[in-house]
């Protein structure tokens, strides 16, 4: 038997009784509740809610509720998110709970009330505006676009509609670069006495080229001791472990990099000190079966950075985060003359012109010294000849 499409409600207080109705959708499930603080009976109540029915109160199929749809959406039981695995691309849960926070936080206010294809052109300009004028970031504002564009779409694909959002552009946005670490720096925070799952995250991540997740995720398995090599092939993020980014259901982007000394020298010191049975190398203080926290190790990067001289202020100016350490990995390899093509596949990246994005600020790892006497040297030389004239 289908449930009533609203129940009446009374509430007392202080001045009196006061009337509600709540709303249900097809499945049973509230999606919105009225008060009447005129109506003096139940029976004006149900007449006030059977009104709002007419107008509309209750979203329908062909269109929904703006908010409850875009709650829905990005959760694990979407249809969308259910469809998108079966196809091989299983959505991260970070992924969807960042989007289910943006909903919350930036769209809940601004839809309450309005149907889905309400969210047109204009709406979302005017709301691209105000959030702008807020002071909140293009990047931040590129989020909140992308948590409804990706709904709309899928919405309007199946409903066989034009997609009032197709015509909405992202916002320019203007990241600064990631500072790199100089080899110097770099050889003072491998002779730091620090806390041995912070230094080994942060050798992962600068002399190995691992993410941030990765580095959290690697186990014991994934070492190779004779051949000094690392499989990075776990990745942990929003409480689970998945393959490395990228990866696809039945394709892993699973790589090997190369272990140097330092990084060997400070897993085995964690691996010796780990609890009985911990299944990460990087191990959780409070459950072995977890690994450390990201906290962790980004606030024992933050120390290490202290250690050597760099102050919060100038951590700031550099703009130097756990993250950078894979720009400054990328930058000592090109700068050592390793090929690019083998250095975007050790740092995982799909091709080689992501990485022009990784080597900005590669001043700090150059050589200027032997680049300049390697310049000279050519320059004093005897030309060469070759056919129709000189080299």
């Amino acid at each position: 038997m289908a449930r009533a499409p609203f129940s009446i409600i009374v509430r007392k207080t202080a001045a009196g009784r006061v009337f509600m109705a709540r709303f249900y959708n097809a499945e049973g499930k509230v999606v919105r509740t009225k008060t009447f603080p005129e109506v003096k009976s139940p029976a004006a109540a149900a007449r006030k809610a059977e009104a709002l029915l007419k107008e509309g109160v209750i979203a329908n199929d062909a269109d929904p509720d703006a908010l409850e749809y875009l709650r829905g959406f990005w959760t694990r039981e979407s249809d969308y998110v259910r469809g998108r695995a079966l196809r091989g691309v299983v959505l991260a849960e970070a992924h969807l709970y960042n989007n289910l926070c943006v909903v919350r936080k930036y769209l809940a206010p601004k839809t309450k009330g309005k149907r889905l294809l309400d969210l047109d052109v204009d709406f979302m300009e005017a709301l691209v505006l105000d959030l702008s004028a807020a002071g909140v970031s293009p990047r931040t504002v590129n989020g909140v676009l992308n948590a409804v564009r990706v709904p709309m779409k899928y919405f309007c694909k199946r409903n066989r509609l034009a997609d009032p959002l197709a015509s909405m552009e992202r916002l320019a946005e203007h990241p600064r670069e990631r500072g790199v670490l100089s080899i110097t720096e770099l050889q003072k925070i491998i002779a730091l006495n620090e806390s041995p799952r912070a230094k080994a995250g942060v050798l992962l991540a600068v002399l190995c080229g691992l993410r941030l997740g990765e580095v959290i995720g690697i186990m014991p398995a994934d070492i190779d001791r004779t051949a000094s090599m690392i499989t990075v092939q776990h990745n942990y993020i929003g409480g689970e472990v998945k393959g490395p980014k990228g990866s696809r259901l039945g394709a892993q982007r699973i790589r090997q990099v190369p272990a140097p000394r330092p990084v060997l020298e400070a897993l085995e010191i964690c691996l010796s000190l780990a609890p009985e049975g911990a299944r990460f190398i990087l191990w959780n203080t409070y459950d072995k079966t977890r690994p450390v926290d990201r906290k962790t190790l980004q606030g024992g990067f933050m120390r290490m950075l202290e250690a050597i001289g760099i102050d919060e202020a100038e951590r700031k100016r550099r703009n130097l985060v756990f993250h950078g350490l894979r720009h400054t990995f990328v930058s000592l390899q090109r700068a050592s003359g390793i090929p690019d093509f083998i250095t975007a596949r050790m740092s995982g990246h799909r091709n080689v012109e992501m990485l022009e994005n990784y080597s900005r600020g590669a001043e700090n790892v150059i050589d200027f010294t032997a680049a300049r006497e390697a310049l000279e040297k050519v320059v004093a030389s005897k030309p060469a000849m070759v056919a129709g004239g000189a080299l």
